[in-house]
């Protein structure tokens, strides 16, 4: 965000550094919330998770590098050799969830260099390229009926596009990240907000933080400053939108918030 808004920003930057401040003296908190999540979750409903640490608070890197290998590691009962699947539906995980592993595989083999999380990465980068739609996007599954969403887009922009970056400059993959940038900024409303849906013409500030990275990552990629353009003029709206204890509400038109939506923004 800091990179797209420039220097000027820096006295509202101010007002979110104070927000993740406030946030950070949850974490011990939210860190016991989230062993709890997991092992309900579909990932952790048939394995034992220990307990995470009573306060996560300064723990080390490598703590935290320890326990994602480790969760990670506990996943790959669901692994069937070519995706994840979910326990709970016998069915392959979402695109947003692709998304998700391969960050989180290709983070790892920076960190630890270990040439099993770049072949994971990789895997599932080519996977979730073979999913994409013709118009650039991918869709967001869960409800009634899936439907294609910026905010699936977004997360799977960004996680091809440090792939491509950090393992490998396949041709396929810097395709795939021109169609989904190009699909994003399709996708703006007249006023200028990222839709996250396109029967949407308000701002909802989560996808449209998360585009706007993956806009930036795309712009080095690809040098099409279009999309550095766009992702600076989003990045101008959302800090105009700030609250004034730092955070955000969930959209333009909405009036509530929560912790986690404020966090990705």
């Amino acid at each position: 965000l800091t990179q797209a808004y420039g220097s000027t920003a820096l006295s509202k930057f101010e007002s979110v550094i104070s927000a993740f401040r406030s946030l950070s003296e949850k974490v011990g908190e939210l860190g016991s919330i989230l062993g709890a999540r997991l092992r309900r979750s579909r990932f952790g409903r048939n394995v034992a998770f220990g307990e995470p640490p009573e306060d996560l608070v300064g723990t080390t890197r490598e703590v935290y590098i320890e326990l994602l290998v480790e969760w990670l590691d506990q996943a790959e009962v669901y692994w069937n050799g070519s995706t994840y699947i979910s326990p709970r539906t016998g069915k392959e995980v979402s695109q947003r969830a692709l998304a998700g592993f391969i960050t989180a595989y290709t983070l790892l083999w920076i960190d630890t260099g270990e040439e099993r999380f770049r072949e994971r990465a990789e895997l599932l980068a080519d996977r979730l390229v073979s999913q994409q739609a013709e118009d650039g996007s991918w869709v967001e599954i869960g409800y009634r009926v899936p439907k294609k969403s910026t905010l699936t887009t977004g997360l799977a922009l960004q996680a091809l596009a440090i792939a491509y970056i950090e393992l490998e400059e396949k041709s396929g993959w810097r395709r795939s990240i021109e169609m989904a940038a190009d699909y994003i900024v399709s996708q703006l409303t007249p006023d200028g907000w990222i839709r996250k849906y396109p029967d949407q013409d308000f701002g909802v500030y989560n996808p449209n933080a998360l585009c706007l990275a993956g806009l930036v990552l795309a712009s080095r990629i690809t040098g099409n400053e279009t999309y550095a353009q766009v992702a600076a003029s989003v990045a101008h709206k959302i800090v105009d939108d700030q609250l004034e204890d730092g955070g955000w509400t969930y959209g333009t038109v909405y009036n509530w918030t929560s912790a986690g939506y404020q966090t990705m923004v």
